[in-house]
């Protein structure tokens, strides 16, 4: 059995991406019998309870990220956590985490074993011996060339996407036809700090086609407006879901999707889900406009510049566009390395990190 430490963060200003990412690759290594603990900042956004829920320890450090200057007192704190807890026999530290580099990795180096950092910024140096960017870009392979040791084994593109076992499972179940258009899903992630979803729902009801259709809309807890977004669905027939743990289900059941270009982008592309994209980090640019490109996303383009008439535009697109959509279902297919419809996806083999 090998112990496994995570240190990422989730709040407002980083979303919930990285956390709910390694939880989904915290239960894979738990499959090989891994003892898994969380090292995570004191907010209270930072998504402890649902880690705690899914079975995983958390260790709280008290301090902040935002100034450059903590960044040694986080190191100090995470090497106390692991030298009481464990004695400083860690066999692999995962770092997701776009304010912490190679200084903050060269301080913890000598407590563990071996380093893997989750990334998709590319604009810093790393000291680890694996590093994962499940991303799309251009010239993808190139990207860590100068920023990782040439011995770092390098995962990148979306072959190597972190899906949670309900998403494997339900491919299996896909049976979507596009013959009429019926339902649509909305979800901008975890937090949603720009309020994409009630600029969305205020959209679309002020469109016919909207009320001839079932919409499920989705939030987390972090959202710091799901009370204004639950009262605008209950209002207009909406159906209403607050951090939910069947977003598969819903996805399978879809016919079409509006989100953010966060992680929620490759669980729709494996499942075959066209969408219609607007961007709300600057790390979700590139990799939404290359995904555009390849035609397996319909891009706004960048949240502050997204308005509702664009939305509605959009959205009347797709509903009067089944042959399009079918036609962004089998490319998001492509894109996964699959023929629409068919396929089997193969979990990382997670055993070599212990090796």
């Amino acid at each position: 059995m090998g112990i496994v430490v995570i240190r990422a963060d989730a709040s407002l200003q980083l979303g919930t991406g990285h956390v709910m990412r390694c939880l989904t690759l915290a239960t894979q290594l738990w499959q090989y019998r891994a003892e898994i603990v969380f090292v995570c900042l004191d907010n209270p956004y930072n998504l402890s309870e649902i880690i705690e829920q899914q079975g995983f320890k958390v260790k709280i450090i008290q301090n902040t990220l935002f100034e450059r200057d903590k960044v040694d007192t986080d190191a100090s704190q995470t090497i106390q956590i692991l030298q009481q807890e464990y004695d400083g026999d860690i066999d692999l530290l995962i770092i997701d985490h776009y304010h912490l580099d190679i200084e903050w990795e060269r301080k913890l180096r000598p407590y563990v074993r071996k380093m893997m950092v989750i990334d998709d910024l590319a604009n810093r140096r790393h000291d680890c011996d694996i590093l994962l960017d499940q991303n799309l870009y251009h010239h993808m392979e190139k990207r860590y060339e100068q920023l990782v040791p040439k011995s770092c084994i390098q995962l990148l593109g979306p072959k190597y996407a972190l899906l949670r076992e309900e998403f494997v499972a339900a491919r299996g179940t896909i049976r979507r036809s596009f013959d009429q258009i019926s339902r649509g899903l909305i979800f901008f992630g975890g937090s949603d700090p720009t309020n994409e979803t009630t600029k969305v729902l205020n959209a679309l009801i002020h469109t016919n086609e909207c009320s001839e259709l079932s919409l499920d809309v989705v939030v987390g807890m972090a959202n710091p407006n799901k009370d204004q977004v639950r009262k605008l669905c209950k209002q207009n027939h909406m159906n209403y879901y607050c951090q939910i743990d069947f977003m598969s289900e819903l996805m399978v059941h879809a016919d079409f999707m509006i989100g953010a270009g966060g992680t929620t982008t490759w669980e729709r592309l494996y499942l075959e889900l066209p969408s219609i994209t607007i961007i709300i980090a600057e790390n979700q640019r590139e990799m939404t406009e290359v995904i555009a490109e390849h035609g397996a996303t319909y891009s706004l383009g960048w949240h502050s510049q997204v308005k509702e008439e664009m939305i509605q535009d959009a959205f009347k697109l797709f509903i009067n566009s089944p042959d399009r959509l079918a036609e962004m279902s089998k490319r998001c297919a492509l894109l996964m390395g699959y023929e629409s419809g068919s396929g089997e996806r193969h979990g990382i083999g997670w055993s070599f990190a212990f090796d």
